[in-house]
């Protein structure tokens, strides 16, 4: 899921055998989860979708794919298509993998193939109707799969544990001193730092940011977060850490937050409701995870 998967358990109540049941069981399912929601996977239910793009056919869906699909037509409605799971399609140019565009493939055709709202979904499953087409569920997949972790270590009795999958936390309970899980947001300008620390208790903490993959073309760096209607990268803020109850909605709430302008992104993620923290382009930090920078007098 682009990057490593950590789980930390505090139990005096179980055994070595039955918390290495657990892990096993956690790890059984992250990878059932790639398997399914990859597009880097051929035989997955996303390439096997993407592969009928244009065929007429349907690909049959679960309950589990459904609410993904659910939430994407919400955020997608919320932001105004600003949250588009089509705008994969344009990996095709922006090759985050090699660090390179691709010369060979032009953008009007690419945009002509983005657009969720084009997506088909009934009682059969879902399709999209011009070949070419993809959907892309990777900005919510890593963060389900937090949950889902989550979920079968509290299932399984345990009160005390940390999730970490490639920067996506979640915490249950208190640390093993009876405290809150302390845990540090990643400064920009130096991911190998901290430039905040946020505590929680029973609780999720997720973070988007255009540092982490991008590339250097014609001047400037372009980042893996794209416009859906101009294909180009997105100039927002450097990154966006939001505190939730599940990994799935902070998560969601901090992608869309980097999919905009810095003065939009606020004003988003204060009707959130939830704590948030959003780093500017000058590594100022902003909202009740960070601190206000003073005005120049």
């Amino acid at each position: 899921m682009g990057g490593p998967a950590r789980v930390t358990i505090n139990s005096v109540h179980h055994s070595a055998h039955a918390i290495k049941i657990t892990i096993d069981g956690v790890m059984s399912r992250l990878l059932a989860l790639e398997a399914r929601y990859s597009r880097f996977k051929p035989d997955s239910l996303i390439s096997q979708i993407n592969a009928r793009a244009g065929t007429g056919v349907f690909t049959p869906i679960d309950l589990e794919t459904q609410s993904l699909i659910d939430l994407s037509d919400q955020l997608w409605r919320e932001t105004n298509g600003l949250f588009d799971p089509t705008v994969g399609v344009m990996n095709q140019l922006w090759d985050f993998r090699t660090g390179r565009a691709n010369t060979h493939v032009q953008l009007v055709d690419l945009l002509e193939k983005v657009g969720w709202d084009r997506v088909e979904i009934d009682e059969s499953g879902i399709r999209l109707p011009e070949a070419g087409m993809e959907i892309d569920f990777g900005g919510l997949v890593k963060e389900f799969a937090a949950d889902a972790a989550a979920a079968i270590l509290r299932e399984a009795g345990f009160q005390s544990a940390l999730i970490e999958l490639a920067g996506d936390i979640v915490a249950i309970g208190m640390n093993s001193h009876d405290g809150p899980w302390k845990v540090g947001i990643r400064d920009p300008q130096g991911p190998a730092n901290s430039i905040v620390s946020v505590k929680l208790t029973n609780a999720a903490v997720c973070s988007s940011g255009n540092y982490a993959r991008r590339f250097y073309h014609k001047g400037k760096f372009v980042s893996h977060l794209l416009h859906p209607r101009t294909g180009q990268p997105i100039d927002g803020p450097c990154s966006v850490t939001v505190v939730g109850e599940s990994a799935l909605i902070a998560g969601a709430l901090a992608t869309v937050g980097c999919l905009q302008d810095e003065v939009h992104a606020e004003s988003w993620l204060r009707q959130s409701g939830l704590p948030w923290l959003m780093i500017d382009k000058k590594n100022q930090c902003y909202g009740p995870l960070g601190y206000r920078p003073s005005k120049p007098s």
